[in-house]
């Protein structure tokens, strides 16, 4: 296989700006719906399913593969959402905004759509190309002795780790 610097998959542009990419487009959303909702007195509860049906869709599209990384900028957006829907100040912390509005942290909801595709993939077909591309990287990773970390199965073994499900 040839090694390139940025390759399209279903619409999704995988290179080195692609979170820049996503957060811009995110931001653009979040403050189009937050301009609509509060000043048309639209619900609380109203907004937040926009915030989980237009701006997180976007956020999240392709995380099961790029999602390992921090990502403050994101995880920051959904915060800044929550303030303005919740009308506080930015001395509120994120615990509470999160808590009041039941918002888990983006990191937390990568790692769960990362595991989610794992488990699409160990029961695909066997005779499948990204079955086959799973199972030779997650050999040269045990091979290796676990020591490749920009390797997704490394990511997936760390995050299934963290759950103490590391030996499924």
């Amino acid at each position: 296989m040839k090694i390139v610097d940025k390759y399209k998959y279903l619409g999704l542009i995988l290179d080195l700006r692609l979170i820049d990419k996503i957060f811009e487009k995110a931001r653009k959303r979040m403050r189009t719906l937050c301009t609509m909702g509060l000043r048309k007195g639209i619900s609380v509860r109203a907004v937040m399913r926009g915030w989980e049906v237009l701006v997180r869709p976007i956020m999240e599209y392709g995380s099961e593969i790029w999602g390992e990384k921090k990502w403050k900028e994101g995880e920051d957006l959904q915060i800044e959402m929550g303030r303005r829907v919740l009308g506080v100040s930015r001395m509120t912390t994120r615990e509470v905004i999160q808590g009041e509005l039941g918002l888990q942290s983006m990191r937390s909801r990568r790692i769960f759509l990362r595991i989610k595709f794992w488990i699409k993939i160990i029961n695909m077909n066997p005779n499948r190309l990204v079955y086959k591309v799973y199972k030779e990287r997650r050999e040269e990773l045990i091979a290796g002795g676990m020591k490749d970390k920009n390797n997704w199965c490394y990511w997936t073994w760390q995050a299934l780790k963290a759950l103490y499900l590391e030996d499924i």
